[in-house]
């Protein structure tokens, strides 16, 4: 049967493929819980959306070769969904870094000004 293996793996025309739909649902479903929690934690978007770029971003870069060589789309013989899913991981830990500080910063302000009262 070719639902013997969903949603491991699913038929088509007798060749059996990884149901990389099905991880990736698993993974982002994963990811929304983590997120969730982050933003009840810290209440703070910046948190939240850097650590949902970073997430998503390795997520797909181990997904995205797993996926069938003909549906893999190229620009200058690079992946170009693993090309995104790099820049959204380096764009995720430039956004988190820059709201530690931009949180460290105010922080420090805030200290100041209870000082000079």
């Amino acid at each position: 049967s070719k639902w013997a293996t969903f949603p491991f793996a699913v038929a088509i025309d007798g060749v059996f493929y990884q149901a990389l739909f099905f991880y990736e649902f698993v993974l982002n479903m994963i990811g929304f819980v983590i997120l969730a929690i982050l933003f009840l934690k810290t209440n703070k978007s910046g948190y939240v959306t850097s650590a949902y770029l970073i997430y998503y971003g390795i997520v797909r870069t181990i997904l995205e070769p797993l996926r069938a060589e003909k549906y893999i789309l190229k620009l200058a013989g690079l992946p170009i969904s693993q090309v995104c899913s790099i820049i959204m991981i380096v764009g995720g830990v430039a956004m988190l870094v820059y709201t530690i500080y931009k949180t460290k910063k105010s922080k420090e302000v805030g200290y100041e000004q209870k000082v000079k009262k």
